[in-house]
């Protein structure tokens, strides 16, 4: 064969080749470029051949280019690398193949994939991508996104399904649409009650969808996370207020008006009937102010858990109730002083305990006595006891009545229909939504017993 015409042959071949190549000789001087490594390098062949690496690029002398090209020409070793170039503003992923007459180098343009990898990496919301042809579906990435949004590490997570956010309050016609979907792999859009590690719930509004190769199977399922907890809880907070303004609206309106309608048919004397509709007007006021007031303690909750100490926590609260009530017997003693889980609104929460053990009592200096203890809480997505501190408030006033521990309890809707228990609603509310826990018990011979657990901050589990 004309040796000539192999050159050329071989000159063919490489030019073929997809992605960008080049070769160097021991003395580091181009001898080869095919048309892919001109487009890339943004030189052509004619003015790169005979010169040196170094002298046709010198930034890349100041690179980790130099000390690798260095590494397998010596050591005869392939080498593999990713770069930022910056004079050519480009991510490259470069290959160095050594021989006794140089170097052979592949590389590929990969800025287009760092990038979107950065951005899913650095993106506000969680991204986790799960293999389906695994068993159990397991992540096998997550962004930080996901980390902060969970409180989760890549570590804990990666291997695991995702179904470890889930527990005991999360709806299952969310979870089995979810899994439809994966199983019929089609996209789904859901929201759900999810937990971060240290047992704190969250709204997560969750997108998965299937990522299909060239042939349209399915490889991957990715899907995003994004914390709604603000939208949803004011939400479904402003909603229930509204009702329970519009329920006793229409309830004290009636009786003012059907007392108005007795004055005018002589049923009752005028004095009598403008009583009783003025206590109503009374009572609406109440009511409104009160929902007008706890309105905006929800509107500006953030909704994000933070560290607080427990002196912290009751400071404000203790400060202002012994301003308003200077002849309370209200004593403090915190034998446990650790950083608990809470949120800005809790504060709120720990002043409407205080205030109503000291309004409600029937004695001249009302006593409240406040205390703290170890304690455990049970995690919702392990079902194993985490460490906790508990806030004992005991009162000597008249017990609570059965609406407002139903309010306090289980923040159900009929206490505040009635008209009563919104304060302890709120504080059941805010407590729960840090990962905390309420418990009441009755006092002998009189008096109430709330205790408020909070997780302990940083708590392994």
């Amino acid at each position: 064969m004309n040796p000539r015409s192999s050159d050329a042959e071989i000159e063919r071949i490489l030019g073929r080749i997809s992605d960008a190549f080049y070769t160097l000789d021991t003395e580091w001087k181009f001898t080869y470029l095919n048309e892919r490594a001109e487009e890339l390098l943004v030189t052509s062949a004619d003015e790169l051949v005979g010169k040196t690496v170094w002298e046709a690029f010198p930034e890349a002398a100041e690179t980790i280019i130099y000390g690798k090209y260095h590494e397998a020409l010596e050591a005869q070793e392939r080498v593999e690398f990713d770069l930022y170039y910056e004079p050519l503003e480009k991510w490259f992923h470069i290959i160095v193949y050594p021989s006794e007459e140089g170097l052979s180098v592949y590389f590929t343009d990969i800025t287009f994939t760092v990038l979107k990898e950065r951005a899913i990496e650095t993106a506000d919301v969680g991204v986790v991508i799960t293999d389906p042809h695994r068993d159990d579906n397991p992540i096998i990435y997550a962004n930080e996104g996901f980390e902060r949004l969970t409180d989760y590490s890549k570590e804990e997570v990666e291997g695991r399904n995702c179904r470890f956010l889930q527990g005991k309050e999360t709806n299952p016609a969310a979870v089995t649409e979810m899994r439809e979907a994966i199983r019929n792999k089609e996209h789904v859009t859901v929201t759900l009650l999810n937990y971060r590690r240290e047992g704190v719930p969250f709204w997560n509004r969750v997108s998965i969808a299937p990522v299909r190769d060239s042939d349209n199977n399915v490889t991957h399922f990715i899907g995003f996370q994004q914390d709604v907890t603000t939208l949803i809880e004011r939400e479904q907070r402003v909603q229930l207020l509204q009702r329970v303004l519009r329920h006793n609206l229409r309830t004290e309106m009636n009786i003012l008006l059907g007392n108005l309608e007795s004055i005018s048919e002589g049923i009752c004397t005028t004095e009598e009937g403008i009583n009783r509709a003025r206590e109503a007007g009374e009572r609406l006021l109440h009511i409104s102010e009160r929902v007008r007031e706890i309105d905006s303690v929800l509107r500006n909750v953030p909704f994000q858990t933070s560290s607080q100490l427990p002196s912290e926590l009751l400071r404000p609260a203790i400060e202002k109730a012994r301003e308003e009530h200077p002849k309370a017997g209200l004593s403090v003693t915190l034998d446990v002083e650790k950083q608990i889980l809470t949120t800005n609104g809790l504060q709120k929460a720990v002043e409407e305990l205080i205030t109503n053990a000291l309004v409600h009592s029937n004695e001249p200096s009302p006593s409240l006595e406040i205390t703290s203890e170890k304690a455990s809480i049970e995690s919702v997505t392990t079902n194993r006891n985490r460490p906790a501190l508990a806030l004992h408030f005991a009162d000597t006033g008249p017990r609570l009545s059965e609406l407002d521990r139903q309010a306090l309890l289980t923040a159900t809707e009929e206490p505040l229909i009635h008209g009563t228990g919104l304060g302890l609603w709120m504080v059941h509310w805010l407590v729960t939504l840090s990962g905390g826990e309420i418990e009441y018990h009755e006092r002998e011979p009189e008096g109430n017993l709330i205790t408020l657990r909070f997780l302990l901050a940083n708590s392994a589990d």
